[in-house]
């Protein structure tokens, strides 16, 4: 006998210490459960690039400042054309928040960022106001592939990724 699927799926709670859990999306992908698993996994001797609406690099949980030394390592503003990338907006925050936060409280809840040893570069590409030009997701894009190209492994993993997403956009502006 064949069971059927719920109408709905019900969202179970999670523990008390959750990772970044602004939303049920967190519950739905098992996040506690995934980390919980794999704790060696730290983003220790890593840098993540987020492309988006910047990093509040002042906040505690993303290191409290911009250079080296400090969690967010670099970036650049590609809106106004500057080194600065701080957010105005605060979804790319949230975004560096989720990938490599460190422990922060809002209540009784205390969130992580999933590698909260990872270091963080801050590429400014777009702004809840005006949005994402292709221009500047492609000047963001092509920053990244010149500082990967120092590291061989990193420009052979993420070019195809690259192109791809050049290719797509070039197509879609014809």
């Amino acid at each position: 006998m064949s069971q059927s699927l719920p109408q709905h799926f019900p969202i179970e709670p999670l523990e008390a210490r959750r990772l970044f859990a602004f939303a049920n999306y967190a519950q739905l992908i098992h996040q506690d459960l995934a980390v919980a698993n794999s704790p060696h996994i730290t983003g220790k001797g890593v840098t993540v690039a987020v492309i988006d609406t910047g990093i509040n690099y002042d906040l505690p949980e993303l290191g409290e400042g911009f250079g080296a030394g400090f969690k967010v390592i670099g970036g650049y503003d590609f809106v106004d054309d500057d080194p600065d990338p701080m957010d105005q907006d605060g979804h790319g925050t949230s975004v560096a928040a989720t990938v490599a936060g460190t422990p922060w409280t809002v209540g009784p809840t205390t969130y992580q960022g999933l590698a909260p040893e990872a270091n963080l570069i801050g590429l400014r590409a777009g702004t809840q106001a005006r949005g994402f030009s292709p221009t500047d997701l492609q000047r963001a894009l092509k920053w990244v592939m010149t500082q990967a190209a120092a590291n061989a492994a990193l420009a052979y993993l993420i070019k195809p990724i690259i192109d791809d997403v050049l290719k797509a956009q070039a197509q879609s502006s014809l």
